[in-house]
């Protein structure tokens, strides 16, 4: 770094360009945005307000793990949990097996956490399962 500087680089130009690789490297993920407004939707619309007091949502990641019978699973669950409101709707089964998930911290209003997974087409345009641990 100091050779850097002491070989003709202006001291500011360095200092711009470690700033913006910085922000460039932790700026907004658009793709955990999108999630996190479709998981915020969901909760104002399916999630029963006992227990939506309080979100805070997680990292966004992918897997390959999600099958069609687990996705199939997965809505039947939430179908009959005390955590929701009324049958859900979803978008249609993934037409890949790769899927993206996002968790969410809900608190009742009693301080008790509950955590949903919620789980994405590839483009994360479309909600394909939801689960209530």
């Amino acid at each position: 770094m100091k050779n850097l500087i002491k070989n003709g680089l202006p001291k500011y130009l360095f200092f711009v360009i470690l700033g913006a690789f910085m922000l460039l490297t932790t700026g907004c993920n658009p793709q955990k945005s999108e999630a996190k407004k479709l998981a915020t939707h969901f909760i104002k619309e399916y999630v029963n307000e006992d227990f939506a007091r309080h979100t805070n949502f997680m990292k966004l990641d992918s897997t390959y793990y999600v099958t069609d019978s687990v996705i199939g699973n997965l809505r039947q669950q939430a179908d009959t949990s005390r955590l929701f409101k009324t049958k859900i709707a979803y978008g249609d089964e993934p037409s890949t097996t790769l899927v993206y998930f996002l968790q969410a911290k809900l608190h009742d209003k009693d301080g008790e956490e509950h955590l949903l997974t919620f789980y994405y087409d590839l483009g994360i345009t479309r909600l394909l399962a939801v689960k209530g641990n």
